[in-house]
């Protein structure tokens, strides 16, 4: 199965959701929110954490092009498993942009990062990433400095990088 069904499949929930019935609505809902757990309850559970009934979900399944409950769940299931997130946020950042000015801003700045962080992910060679790694391992201490906004991304860094290393590794803040 296509991991990327999940994320057509609830931006098709999103544009679709006021179209459905009250008790549809809130199950699109839970599914758009709470896509994990869906994938992972059985159909009863996932029926009264959402306040329906288990035929309310058979029938979004079917509405959906589903024969059952359960090849709309294996989607989410399939997600899970297969992790593959090509929609980067898309679900997330659309419901923001439409939440007014403010919202539309905010999903301006953060569709900025994720595209400035993925193109520096491009263009990361596999030989430099080696090279880094085993400069990093093998020095016996290292600094991890930073100004502005690339504090946050040099913090992150030091949070992970220290559960891999175990020697010292310290993130210092550089002001102008």
């Amino acid at each position: 199965m296509d991991a990327t069904l999940r994320l057509r499949l609830c931006a098709r929930l999103v544009d679709e959701i006021e179209t459905l019935p009250p008790r549809m609505q809130a199950a699109a809902k839970y599914v758009v929110d709470n896509g994990n757990d869906f994938g992972l309850d059985p159909i009863r559970a996932s029926a009264k954490k959402i306040g329906v009934s288990p035929n309310t979900l058979v029938r979004l399944a079917r509405h959906l092009g589903f024969d059952s409950f359960d090849a709309l769940r294996a989607a989410f299931r399939t997600a899970l498993v297969e992790r593959h997130d090509s929609d980067s946020g898309e679900t997330w950042l659309r419901r923001m942009a439409a939440a007014g000015p403010m919202g539309a801003a905010q999903a301006r700045v953060a569709r900025n990062e994720l595209d400035i962080v993925g193109r520096s992910l491009q263009l990361l060679r596999p030989e430099l990433a080696a090279a880094v790694t085993e400069d990093l391992t093998a020095a016996r201490n290292v600094y991890v400095t930073a100004t502005r906004a690339s504090y946050t991304l040099a913090y992150y860094f030091h949070y992970v990088a220290r559960m891999a290393r175990k020697r010292r590794l310290t993130v210092t803040r550089l002001s102008a």
